[in-house]
């Protein structure tokens, strides 16, 4: 939703106004009443998912406000009874939703004076900004959450000749290391069961006598190579192999 929400940036950047000639086919309004109500069911009000197909249907700016508040009284009216039927409307629910409701009544009339003074190209500019804003709300509160879940953590660091980034994932680490004289490197943290047989035996004989160790499998543009990282009594020994 927050992605095609942001896409609308298109519209917005776009100059003068643009509206369709033609008005839209009944069976294009019947697919468009049934995608709000399906989508509304599942994610609440998404008025702002349907602004462009309004903002492009050629009517003026009070017919826009009409329509989508008629639309939106017959559907929130049939969820609030289907809600109901479901015991799912609590004190709780419904004492926010009528300060919500009392706000945006308030809010709606004072919003009249507005809207005559407004032209139409000010009022598509403002459609349009609302939604690419609540698009950008949308994927940067998502991105947080998943980030968060997944703790996921970068962390970026100059070394000698070049830059390394660390990208950890789900406990999974990944590197992307770039020397000026090397090129650009993919880095992936593996263990020793994900190595070749061949290459297995002689890690798992060169880390008897490590304190720690770590295997990396490196990708370049050039070959396809693994990194063995050996810690004793303190000090980091680095194996290409």
């Amino acid at each position: 939703m927050g992605m095609f929400l942001f896409s609308n940036i298109a519209q917005l950047l776009r100059k003068g106004e643009q509206h369709e000639t033609a008005p839209p086919s009944k069976y294009r309004l019947a697919f468009l009443g049934f995608s709000v109500g399906f989508v509304s069911g599942l994610a609440g009000a998404v008025g702002l998912l349907f602004n462009r197909f309004y903002l492009t249907c050629g009517m003026s700016k009070e017919e826009i406000i009409a329509t989508r508040a008629t639309n939106e009284i017959l559907l929130h009216l049939i969820k609030l009874v289907l809600y109901t039927l479901f015991g799912l409307m609590t004190y709780k629910a419904m004492s926010v939703g009528a300060v919500v409701a009392t706000a945006a009544i308030l809010a709606a009339w004072s919003a009249k004076w507005v809207v005559s003074k407004m032209s139409i190209l000010a009022f598509r500019r403002i459609g349009y900004s609302a939604m690419v804003l609540s698009g950008l709300g949308m994927l940067s509160s998502a991105t947080a959450t998943i980030a968060s879940h997944n703790r996921a953590d970068i962390d970026w660091l100059p070394i000698a000749n070049g830059y390394e980034a660390k990208l950890k994932w789900a406990n999974k680490g990944l590197g992307f290391e770039f020397v000026w004289h090397e090129g650009f490197e993919i880095e992936n943290v593996i263990t020793l069961d994900d190595l070749p047989a061949e290459k297995r035996v002689w890690v798992e004989t060169a880390v008897r006598s490590a304190d720690s160790y770590v295997v990396e499998e490196v990708f370049s543009l050039r070959e396809h190579t693994y990194e063995l990282y050996l810690e004793r009594d303190g000090k980091v020994e680095k194996v290409d192999f």
